[in-house]
């Protein structure tokens, strides 16, 4: 089982990133399901919270603004694979075995 200390830095060092300006709100984990797994293997996992918010992107050159859903989500210095927006305020992603 992940210890107690990687299920709180889980919360609290959550860093999401949508490659944003000053108008995309700043992400706010809240909570994460399951909230243990083990080390031994990778584990899915759901981060529920606020401004998981996506980016419009309008091409200095012109043409047609394109949506950037881009995140990235880390346990201290590892990054969580697969990290997918679902909405506004869920994220999806993979907890990588090894993480004790």
């Amino acid at each position: 089982m992940w210890d107690r200390r990687a299920r709180f830095a889980l919360l609290a060092v959550v860093a999401l990133a949508a490659c944003g300006g000053s108008e995309i709100p700043t992400p706010v984990p809240t909570s994460v399901t399951p909230a243990s797994g083990s080390a031994a293997t990778s584990t899915p996992i759901v981060i529920h919270g606020t401004g998981f918010s996506v980016l419009t992107v309008q091409p200095s050159s012109g043409g047609a603004p394109t949506v950037d859903e881009t995140f990235q989500a880390w346990v201290g210095d590892r990054a969580l694979e697969n990290v997918r927006r679902v909405d506004d305020g869920t994220l999806s992603a993979t907890v990588p075995a090894g993480l004790a």
